[in-house]
């Protein structure tokens, strides 16, 4: 019976990765072939943007269909066995008349009253991951951090989470794409307005805990690296510090892409 070594196994597999990474597909097909995992050398990264027409919850919207400047996208670079990915979410919407006299009545910040004219809301979250392949084809372990902005007052937010995604595959004639990434605190600071407020102009901290997911069919288009990108995507905010309630952003999109 020969020997085995675990030691000498895991010299090997440490050999073999950081051959992996400063020698690229001419190590990675050895690697995976050791261990297996398929290095997914069919492309090495792709660019993709569009259009949604989600719909918004929130203490802003009851509902609101997006309009204007709601956008997708997202880029991708693979490098075996790792993948660095960008995504991006815009919704843009007109806020609810909840008084019927043309004005949006929210519990605003802190759960202090707020009236406002109906008006054009806009939020987007845009978040970096660096992903670990676990499994073949581009099936990935990953860490995140993401930032979400708006334009009605509310602070920036920030937090880091954790998720699994699925690449496109674009061979032979069409792929599917998944992600869910979960951010167990997002939060930003803002300064305390509301008359009556114990704090009143002193600094608070406004969290969600925030669930980001997308699903889409990739249909490449014949002898080009060109291809369409059907999907669902959307984002989920649960209330956490001094949030008047949670916020739900989903919605069908459809987006043009290119790999190489």
């Amino acid at each position: 019976m020969k020997n085995f070594c675990p030691g000498t196994r895991l010299a090997r597999f440490a050999y073999g990765l950081l051959a992996a990474l400063l020698f690229g597909s001419a190590a990675g097909p050895a690697l995976a072939s050791t261990y297996g995992v398929a290095s997914g050398t069919d492309y090495n990264g792709f660019v993709q943007g569009g259009y949604t027409a989600g719909r918004t919850y929130s203490e802003f919207s009851s509902g609101q269909t997006d309009r204007g400047s709601s956008l997708v996208g997202s880029a991708a670079y693979l490098r075996f066995p790792f993948a660095l990915k960008l995504d991006y979410r815009q919704d843009q919407y007109l806020t609810s008349d909840n008084t019927g006299q043309g004005y949006t009545f929210t519990p605003g910040l802190g759960g202090f009253a707020n009236a406002a004219p109906v008006f054009t809301a806009r939020q987007s979250t845009f978040d970096g991951r660096l992903e670990l392949q676990l499994l073949d084809p581009h099936i990935y372990l990953g860490a995140a951090y993401l930032n979400a902005n708006n334009n009605y007052g509310y602070p920036s937010l920030h937090g880091i989470g954790i998720g699994l995604e699925k690449l496109p595959e674009f061979q032979p004639a069409f792929g599917i794409q998944f992600s869910a990434f979960y951010y167990t605190d997002v939060h930003g600071s803002y300064t305390v307005n509301a008359q009556g407020a114990p704090n009143f102009g002193g600094n608070d901290v406004l969290a969600y805990k925030l669930l980001k997911y997308d699903i889409g069919l990739d249909l490449p288009i014949a002898n080009s690296p060109v291809y369409a990108n059907l999907g669902f995507s959307g984002d989920r905010y649960y209330a956490k510090a001094n949030a008047p309630r949670g916020q739900t952003h989903a919605g069908p999109y459809i987006a043009l892409g290119v790999y190489f």
